[in-house]
């Protein structure tokens, strides 16, 4: 009957520690995306919104103005997300009016 090779075993395994490494925030960068909603009437304006609201685009919605019978909607999205908002917006209010994606502006205030 062959024996089987024995190996030594440590009692205590060696552990190499790295100096901990500095956590820094990361944050990426957002635009700002204004779209214009319009009806013929106020109240048919703010259906749309509704719609807007409900869609997966609600969650980044920053704020609304209203104007006349038009709202204004700023959404708050990751640049590289603009061909995805683009496709839920049409799905959700195909007459929609979109404005200019720009650089959001951090005003430190929330």
């Amino acid at each position: 009957m062959a024996h089987a090779p024995s190996f030594a075993v440590s009692a205590t395994p060696r552990v190499t520690r790295r100096p901990s490494a500095k956590i820094l925030p990361f944050r990426a960068a957002r635009a700002w995306l204004d779209i214009v909603l319009e009806g013929p009437s106020l109240a048919q304006t703010r259906s749309h919104l509704a719609l807007l609201l409900h869609s997966p685009l609600g969650v980044y919605v920053k704020a609304t103005r209203e104007r006349g019978d038009s709202i204004t909607v700023r959404l708050d999205i990751a640049p590289e997300d603009f061909g995805f908002t683009l496709h839920m917006l049409l799905k959700a209010v195909p007459a929609a009016t979109v404005g200019a994606l720009r650089p959001r502006i951090n005003t430190g205030a929330h």
